[in-house]
């Protein structure tokens, strides 16, 4: 039905300037009449077919693909006959003259399979769009429509065409539905690179752990330690001492080489412990270096996950495949103390995000803060949370605390006392109660701070 209805909105003829794709599947004939342009949209992708007119202020962004192009040589320039509807079914045809030949394109707009062809005068296949050798759609292959035994049209067409466009109203339904598919294909291809770099950060780190597991260093200089001050017991030519360990209250065993002397297989056990520290050191510096690029690429997936629109996800691919990562770490950051709450940089290079309103409390909680974050907020009054973001490998002082204390008395319905309670928790002990969006710390601590002038002045300025 819906089809029908496109077909009579159709110019029945003209001249076909050219043919172009803007997909695998979809093919675009551009042709004129004394009217004016059009650009007929045919497209057989699976579950989403479609005919119509392109909206005359879309700008066709034609890719390279070899059935346009194979058209282009095979009947440009020809006229369109007449354009129809066969026998009520999901096909059109477009009858074409060209170079004195009468040619057809037949497109199959059937659910899943379809496809477009030209077929010759004589009806045999000249190309086609997809090739189904098991359904004869191959060229040189005979192509003959059968007319239908039953026409049904007990049918509706759907509201949302029911317009006085339906061509701009089929093309921008279905392009709706493909650029999300699309921009779910192409989010889930990325996730999985993504995925891939994390997989070998994990078994890069399992085999760093591994290695640090066997630097032994403490065990070599305890037995070069008990081997020395037990130097008397040790003779030349032994391969095996036996001497009282003090830690483990019992005698122990220590092999030694039996053509070095007791002072050398003590400077053995030193030497081995001296290479075994600088040995631990440099794996431990390589843990280091790969959990850096682990917690990153764990972010970069965070931050992939949360994209909502084809615009920032191509400004993400093209960032990460040419390696700019920390671009769009950066970039993130960036959008983040522009977006949420208000960001104030207290000591030693912490930052501290205080809301605005209750939705902007849920907002720092779900896309800012982090497990090990700091949340302070004043008790008895109403007031804003302040998260402070953990800095890895640091613990938070007590100056840190007393500035976001003073941060939470200040930006609440307390501003006025000269002091207040304040309590503060890591963000992962905080709960929300059922039913609200009030927040429940657990595991809390109490500050009790003093309003101070000159330190909220040092943060936030003059306000």
């Amino acid at each position: 039905m819906e089809i029908e209805e496109v077909v009579k909105t159709l110019p029945k003829s003209g001249i076909i300037k050219n043919f172009s794709q803007i997909s695998k599947n979809a093919l675009v004939i551009s042709y004129y009449d004394k009217n004016g342009n059009y650009n007929l949209l045919i497209d057989a992708r699976d579950k989403t077919n479609r005919i119509c007119l392109i909206p005359g202020n879309i700008k066709i962004k034609a890719g390279s693909f070899k059935f346009a192009q194979f058209l282009n040589a095979s009947a440009a320039g020809g006229k369109i006959k007449n354009i129809s509807q066969f026998y009520f079914q999901r096909i059109v045809v477009l009858d074409i003259e060209y170079n004195g030949e009468t040619k057809k394109i037949v497109s199959r707009l059937w659910g899943n399979g379809g496809n477009i062809l030209l077929i010759d005068q004589d009806n045999f296949i000249v190309e086609c769009l997809k090739r189904f050798p098991k359904r004869e759609e191959w060229p040189d292959e005979e192509f003959v429509l059968k007319n239908p035994e039953n026409i049904q049209k007990d049918f509706k067409i759907r509201e949302m065409f029911l317009n006085n466009d339906i061509n701009k109203s089929i093309y921008e339904y279905y392009n709706n539905i493909i650029e999300k598919e699309d921009f779910e294909s192409k989010k889930n291809k990325n996730i999985i690179l993504i995925d891939k770099e994390i997989q070998l950060l994990e078994n890069s780190l399992k085999k760093t752990e591994d290695n640090l597991d066997l630097f032994k260093e403490e065990k070599y200089l305890y037995y070069g330690e008990l081997l020395k001050s037990n130097l008397y017991k040790v003779k030349y030519g032994d391969k095996i001492v036996s001497l009282y360990d003090y830690d483990k209250e019992k005698e122990i065993e220590i092999e030694l080489d039996e053509y070095l002397t007791p002072s050398q297989n003590v400077e053995i056990f030193f030497n081995r412990y001296k290479k075994s520290k600088e040995g631990r050191v440099r794996w431990l510096e390589q843990k280091d270096k790969i959990l850096s690029k682990y917690e990153n690429y764990s972010r970069l997936k965070e931050i992939l996950v949360s994209i909502k629109n084809n615009d920032e996800l191509i400004n993400f691919e093209n960032n990460y495949l040419s390696g700019k990562i920390n671009k769009i770490l950066n970039n993130k950051k960036n959008d983040e103390k522009k977006s949420y709450g208000r960001v104030f940089n207290l000591s030693d290079g912490y930052v501290a995000y205080v809301s605005r309103s209750s939705k902007n409390a849920d907002e720092i909680l779900n896309k800012v803060a982090k497990g090990a974050d700091y949340w302070f907020h004043i008790r008895d009054y109403a007031g804003s949370h302040v998260i402070v973001k953990e800095i890895k490998n640091k613990e938070i002082t007590e100056k840190i605390k007393k500035e976001a204390a003073l941060l939470a008395l200040y930006y609440s319905k307390g501003k006025k006392s000269d002091d207040g309670d304040i309590y503060f928790t890591r963000v992962k002990y905080l709960h929300k109660a059922k039913g609200s969006g009030v927040v429940l710390p657990t595991q809390e601590k109490n500050i009790k701070v003093k309003f101070d002038e000159n330190i909220l002045k040092s943060i936030i300025g003059e306000d």
